[in-house]
């Protein structure tokens, strides 16, 4: 290969476009650009994260009852679950902070999906229990 020819890899069938056959050279798929819709995205999850966190801080009640059916949490003295679910408030607001700095989204989704695991494992967990 020369260095005048595409030496771009094709992203759906994992070969260089210059070793391509000329059909498939010229159905090259197009890449729109949609940088509304990631900015769309990023206030709508940083927005879920805001809201559950000043719910937790605002409104704990609406928290207490999944702490307390947990059958691993709901075993901590009442007094530790009020401070328990005033502490979801904390990753919530990192994580909105993360989407919004656009800094590292790597981080932002590995801390993202943490998070979620979390909650998802909590709640599942109250759901097996009955």
């Amino acid at each position: 290969m020369n260095d005048s020819q595409e030496v771009e890899r094709h992203e759906d069938y994992g070969i260089f476009l210059a070793d391509a056959p000329a059909p498939l050279r010229a159905s090259r798929p197009t890449r729109r650009s949609t940088p509304h819709l990631s900015i769309i995205v990023r206030i709508g999850l940083a927005s879920l994260f805001i809201v559950n966190g000043i719910t937790a801080i605002v409104r704990p009640s609406e928290f207490l009852g999944l702490v307390r059916a947990n059958p691993i949490l709901g075993l901590l003295p009442d007094d530790l679950h009020l401070a328990l679910v005033r502490a979801v408030a904390i990753p919530d607001f990192v994580i909105a902070g993360l989407i919004g700095a656009r800094r590292n989204d790597e981080v932002a989704a590995i801390a993202m999906g943490l998070w979620m695991g979390a909650i998802a494992l909590t709640k599942a967990m109250n759901l097996l229990a009955g």
